[in-house]
């Protein structure tokens, strides 16, 4: 009779310590202006799983936003262009008694015969080009043309070349299209005939050889981009060449065109180009973060799945050892509705097991993260909460 007095005597005890416990943090907190400590205050299981996966998809939602600002595919695109050229020429002759009346001779005769010319009678030459460029959709593109000459002297086979020099003839010029289609160069360029056949006979006669000598006159016509929404590349030079013989009685003028003849290209484009830095900084950025947050979801995922861990290690022990204590129960006390008095350590609820001779209930929370282990008596609940996140915490610090 007088030990149950002394149990009951010491659990009254107990009890106003706990309650004067309470009340003591409770005015602590109240004197600091806060509702506790907020480095110490729990996120359940669900909730950090929870915010880890909104994060997650949040960032991938921003990946993909930044994504379509920063990088940019093109697909395959076939674009197809045609250029074309040509190049007709005159013969002007002096006055002469052979072609009385006649100032010039084209490049054949009304029944479609090239003409063979008298270098004698050449008094000039005059040449017509004409360039066309044809894109199939509307472009921006930058043309620069000019036209050349090179006088060339070889030897008797024409393989090995004893002189040479270039003339610009025209000047560097330009022109463009702009969000359009096509595209035409015409220019007409006289040649001094007599001037440059003078220059073969003297190099001919001065040093006696036999010589081969001719002079090119070439259109060069180079084009590109003008802006940078062009999917296509043009960076290549196109010539339409017309070679003239000298140091001859009589000659035959070649064109040449074969380089520029009416051709279609098609082009096809399949890159990706990052469009703005910024943009593609902030991507990086991103996705680390993200990379961080789906580890984090893994282990807490890895967490459902761990037996060993030390919680684990500690509630299994509990269990096992107090197993005439302990009453496992499916569903909890209603908490709201009772003085909850909150136990640090299992010791502790052991005493009030043993003073009160009530079973300590178990109640699982969440697998292998949290549990509840408590004494009711009345409305009075002994709660002892055995969280990993906590356990986890002192093993670091301890480390």
């Amino acid at each position: 009779m007088k030990n149950s007095k002394k149990n009951v005597s010491n659990h009254k005890k107990h009890k106003k310590n706990l309650a004067r416990e309470k009340d003591d943090i409770f005015k602590k907190m109240e004197e600091n202006g806060e509702e506790g400590d907020k480095s110490k205050r729990y996120i359940s299981y669900n909730v950090r799983l929870t915010i880890n996966l909104g994060i997650f998809i949040l960032c991938l939602l921003i990946i993909a936003l930044l994504f379509n600002y920063s990088i940019q595919f093109q697909d395959e695109r076939k674009i197809s262009y045609t250029e074309s050229g040509v190049a007709d020429y005159r013969v002007w002759l002096k006055e002469n008694s052979s072609f009385p009346g006649l100032k010039y001779l084209g490049k054949q005769d009304l029944d479609n015969h090239n003409y063979a010319y008298v270098t004698s009678l050449i008094d000039k030459i005059e040449i017509d080009y004409n360039y066309n460029f044809n894109i199939e959709k509307n472009s921006n593109i930058d043309f620069d043309y000019d036209i050349v000459g090179e006088l060339l002297i070889f030897d008797s086979g024409g393989k090995n070349v004893f002189y040479s020099e270039k003339y610009d003839l025209l000047g560097k010029k330009s022109t463009k299209i702009e969000e359009s289609k096509e595209a035409k160069i015409e220019e007409i360029i006289s040649l001094d005939y007599d001037k440059y056949n003078a220059i073969a006979n003297n190099f001919k006669n001065l040093n006696g050889l036999d010589t081969v000598s001719y002079f090119k006159v070439s259109l060069v016509v180079h084009k590109q981009n003008s802006s940078e929404e062009n999917e296509i590349i043009l960076d290549d030079d196109k010539e339409i060449s017309v070679t003239i013989p000298l140091s001859k009685k009589s000659i035959t003028i070649d064109i040449d065109d074969v380089a520029i003849s009416p051709t279609s290209q098609t082009l096809v484009n399949k890159e990706w180009k990052v469009l703005m830095n910024e943009y593609l900084v902030l991507l990086i950025v991103v996705s680390l973060i993200a990379i961080y947050f789906l580890i984090k979801i893994i282990k807490l995922l890895r967490l459902l799945h761990t037996k060993n861990s030390t919680y684990d290690k500690y509630v299994k022990k509990i269990l096992t050892e107090y197993d005439r204590l302990i009453v496992e129960s499916k569903t909890l006390v209603d908490l709201t509705e009772n003085n909850i008095i909150k136990i640090e350590k299992f010791e502790e609820l052991l005493d009030v097991h043993d003073n009160l001779q009530t079973p300590i209930i178990y109640y699982e929370v969440t697998k292998h993260q949290k549990c509840y282990l408590y004494v009711k008596d009345n409305n009075d609940v002994y709660l002892l909460q055995l969280k990993a996140v906590d356990m986890e915490n002192d093993n670091n610090e301890k480390k």
